[in-house]
């Protein structure tokens, strides 16, 4: 009800605009202009068909794990995390890379580039997926990777 109120306020506005005539006073000719008093009327049945009508998409499902982690040494100082896509009700839109629990970044694609690791260390990495209205899904199964070897670790019962 608030957005009919509001589009008739818009139209009742614009109709007094519409008497103004940039190269002289206001209500020059007391004679709306037909062609922006349709356009106002126009423009305020999409505002109220798309905008008012709508009702909001209401998003309370996380999106599934993600699954299948792997771990590939690029370098001494680059490793690539790479998974299975997620899914999700209505769409998936970015995933959190997690080292050795720590947040490191995001990306909106199954794979992340960590170019501050050290090929070197033990790195355990987990990725969790986020979804269009932020609802996290659970931690992936984490993925160990050491030098040039990786090793999925199972989850504990």
């Amino acid at each position: 009800m608030q957005c009919i109120s509001i589009a008739l306020s818009f139209i009742k506005l614009n109709r007094l605009g519409s008497m103004r005539d940039s190269n002289t006073s206001f209500l020059h000719n007391h004679q709306p202009n037909p062609e922006r008093l349709a356009l106002s009327i126009l423009f305020v049945a999409l505002f109220v068909l798309t905008g008012c009508q709508r009702e909001p998409i209401v998003d309370n499902q996380p999106p599934t794990e993600p699954t299948g982690l792997a771990v590939t040494v690029l370098s001494m100082t680059q490793i690539r995390v790479s998974w299975q896509e997620s899914t999700d009700d209505v769409a998936v839109t970015s995933y959190r890379v997690l080292r050795n629990g720590e947040y490191i970044g995001v990306t909106n694609t199954t794979i992340f580039l960590d170019d501050t690791a050290d090929a070197k260390m033990p790195r355990r990495y987990e990725v969790i997926a986020v979804d269009a209205a932020n609802n996290l899904s659970s931690v992936s199964n984490p993925v160990l990777g050491r030098g040039f070897e990786a090793a999925q670790i199972p989850r504990p019962n």
